[in-house]
């Protein structure tokens, strides 16, 4: 499996800053990172602000779990702490494997629990449309093909931070 789209969230501490952080962990992987989104909280709506961006990155000899296990280790490393009791509540770094290619550039599909493929809450939730469709180098999403309800959300804004996070589609 060589690519996968990421969906970065941050909602406490210094956001930006953990998104940034992220971007410069996946170095050397990182193809293309969309603009920044702020958009309200998703799910749990005692909580502040979401900042929001999506990742397209590349690794020839990553596989779907890989990607699982990245995606946890910047999280960690952000001091994420989950709250069994607060699916959805705030956090300092949120990082999901929304959807994985293989070699050939096929979707790849998995029903497994714990990294479901394509990812069925963000694809069209609080994070993963609006920034994703602003780089034209991501592949379709599979979960995204063909939906017309699938676009930027109307309550999100885009932030001045579009470049600061890695390369972009221009």
């Amino acid at each position: 499996m060589t690519r996968a789209l990421l969906s970065l969230g941050s909602n406490l501490g210094d956001r930006i800053g953990h998104l940034k952080a992220a971007v410069r962990d996946l170095d050397g992987v990182l193809l293309v990172a969309s603009g920044v989104y702020e958009t309200p909280p998703w799910g749990d709506d005692d909580q502040p602000p979401y900042l929001n961006a999506a990742l397209l990155v590349q690794d020839a000899a990553a596989t779907p779990r890989d990607w699982l296990d990245r995606a946890r280790a910047l999280e960690e490393k952000a001091g994420r702490v989950r709250d069994p009791d607060r699916q959805f509540g705030p956090r300092t770094l949120d990082v999901d494997v929304i959807a994985v290619w293989s070699d050939e550039g096929e979707p790849v599909t998995s029903d497994d629990p714990e990294l479901t493929l394509p990812h069925p809450v963000r694809t069209c939730g609080r994070s993963s449309c609006g920034p994703g469709s602003t780089s034209s180098r991501t592949p379709s999403c599979p979960a995204m093909a063909g939906s017309p309800t699938c676009s930027t959300p109307s309550r999100s804004r885009r932030t001045p931070w579009q470049s600061a996070l890695g390369p972009t589609s221009g």
